[in-house]
């Protein structure tokens, strides 16, 4: 019997590739602990594979985009690490899992109509997501907003699966697209719009011909 022990903390790499140099790559290595590790749904997974506890030095490459840039991947993994320290109550995840659930489907049970569905309830945002979903909204020069780290968080944290962060970053676009017009959802995040007016119009007259 082997008296190994499972590594506190592991060596994470995130590399990320400059869209407008694709020949450049910058390589940056972490090192993150278990408890956060196993909030990353991608990283757990990859662990899993090297057989549940690897030996501590190797190093796991981060899944990335070309286009989402490291301190994204810094930004959510600094997300989940907050969680390992301060895990939320059970209740405060927002979702129902009924019991017959619980379990891996089967084969049997995944091709039937009649399995339980996962129930989502919305998001309550609290305070410190709140403050981590601000520090991502930068300004430029101008003085405007720039979301761009905002996006990128946003697509980085599917990509590693970190399911609450997606979760609260979900909720906060729904409550920005609540009750906005296109117009206002445009200057808020400060999208170009891709069609003229005559082009939305001709769009429009389309769809009510086709109604």
């Amino acid at each position: 019997m082997s008296d190994k022990k499972e590594p506190s903390t592991y060596q994470v790499q995130i590399a990320y590739v400059d869209p407008e140099q694709p020949e450049v790559t910058i390589e940056k290595i972490v090192d993150i602990d278990l408890a956060t590790i196993r909030i990353c749904g991608s990283l757990s997974s990859m662990l899993a594979d090297l057989g549940g506890s690897g030996d501590g030095e190797k190093c796991l490459p981060l899944p990335y985009h070309a286009q989402f840039g490291v301190e994204a991947s810094e930004k959510a993994i600094e997300f989940a690490k907050h969680y390992s320290v301060n895990p939320l109550p059970k209740e405060g995840d927002n979702t129902e899992y009924p019991e017959e659930d619980a379990a891996e489907p089967t084969a049997a049970a995944s091709s039937t109509s009649t399995a339980p569905k996962k129930i989502s309830k919305p998001i309550e945002i609290n305070d410190f997501e709140k403050a981590f979903i601000e520090s991502l909204i930068t300004k430029d020069e101008a003085g405007k907003q720039d979301f761009k780290l905002y996006w990128n968080v946003y697509k980085t944290s599917e990509h590693i699966d970190i399911v609450r962060l997606v979760k609260v970053m979900a909720s906060h676009i729904a409550n920005i697209l609540k009750d906005r017009t296109p117009d206002e959802i445009r200057s808020y995040y400060d999208l170009k719009k891709v069609l003229t007016d005559e082009q939305e119009q001709k769009l429009r007259d389309e769809i009510e011909k086709m109604e």
